[in-house]
């Protein structure tokens, strides 16, 4: 079968390493393609591809508004390579699709979404777009099927396929050590309206006086949160000056399993979040975690089972919760260790493509 993943940009980040990982696993076995379309993308993240993988850097400039040319050239690359199945894997793709879907009347196009509250600000219109171009609908989780299909796409073309990861690259240590100081990580883009990482910072301060501790936030801006992303350091520099409590912007990583290593406890304190790929990343290696109790990581955690969850938006919820980790974190490993089986057996990577190859087979 011949495959070709469609995305705007290959920035680091936990659409783009999954789709990173799908092309890999895939492309054993398949033709596999990935066109990216903008000039804006991240070396390290391309050189994680695997050589079987035929990579299309288009170059568009970012901003363009060569809409048109793009949908010619891409209906043109698809139709000299013989594409049977294009997946999109951003929001705004299947608009590039249109000439590809009327010319080419076998191609089969597949969708996935991966947020919630994303869907409804695409229109009647456009939605109604996407059930006429789509031969499937793919939802990252039952929260963000529920809210696509409130939102007017095809119940009849939509599936959940849970995202995962390449098991391989996330072994949990032998020994679990607490580090000294204790360590806290999250591992996501900045963006604090979606990703919420002010709100961890607010529960460092409010404990900073309680307990030694570092703090290390991996993860880079977009280009229009990058103002934030400086407040955020500011705000860090400013408030935590002694030498008991530390809190680092440490930026991109490509070594997401080495950085998981390094920390005693993982917080995802994301305000939406459709899944939480980074959630189930730092749960396989046994870290401990702690996320906000919203849709899609409330799936992954359960009710306290494999984690621990506290209130959407409450920096002092949080605080509460990290300082209970910290003073038991025997029961903590105990619950991790939990966290660990069940995400190796539900959210392996070679699950999720069986699940995909099925659907593109339709």
């Amino acid at each position: 079968m011949k495959i070709m993943y469609l995305l705007y940009s290959f920035t680091i980040g936990g659409t783009e390493k999954l789709v990173s990982d799908i092309c890999n696993e895939i492309s054993k076995e398949n033709e596999v393609h990935l066109f990216i379309v903008n000039d804006y993308y991240d070396e390290a993240m391309v050189s994680q591809i695997s050589s079987n993988v035929k990579i299309n850097l288009y170059g568009r400039k970012v901003g363009s508004k060569k809409k048109i040319r793009t949908m010619v050239d891409i209906y043109t690359y698809c139709k000299k390579n013989k594409i049977e199945v294009v997946h999109c894997n951003a929001l705004n793709t299947p608009e590039l699709l249109i000439l590809t879907k009327i010319l080419m009347k076998n191609i089969k196009i597949v969708y996935t979404i991966h947020g919630v509250n994303q869907y409804a600000t695409l229109g009647k219109i456009r939605i109604l777009y996407r059930n006429w171009l789509c031969d499937s609908i793919i939802a990252i989780s039952q929260s963000v099927y529920d809210d696509i299909v409130s939102c007017g796409a095809d119940k009849k073309k939509t599936h959940i396929v849970y995202n995962a990861i390449n098991m391989e690259q996330f072994q949990p240590a032998e020994h679990k050590i607490k580090h000294n100081p204790f360590t806290i990580g999250n591992v996501a883009r900045i963006d604090v309206s979606k990703k919420g990482q002010d709100i961890l910072l607010d529960a460092m301060l409010l404990i900073k006086d309680k307990c030694n501790f570092r703090c290390m936030f991996a993860g880079a801006p977009a280009k229009e949160n990058q103002e934030e992303f400086l407040n955020l350091e500011d705000r860090a520099r400013n408030d935590f000056q002694n030498d008991k409590c530390e809190v680092k912007f440490i930026g991109s990583i490509t070594d997401v399993a080495g950085f998981l290593r390094k920390i005693d406890l993982f917080v995802l304190p994301s305000r939406f979040e459709g899944f939480g790929i980074s959630l189930v990343e730092a749960m396989s290696m046994g870290v401990p975690c702690i996320s906000s109790d919203i849709n899609g990581p409330r799936e992954i955690i359960g009710n306290n089972e494999r984690g621990y969850l506290f209130e959407s938006g409450s920096s002092e919820k949080l605080a509460d919760r990290i300082l209970y980790v910290m003073n038991n974190y025997e029961e903590a490993l105990m619950v991790a260790d939990k966290a660990r089986m069940y995400v190796s057996e539900n959210f392996d990577i070679r699950n999720m493509c069986g699940k995909l190859l099925s659907i593109y087979r339709g």
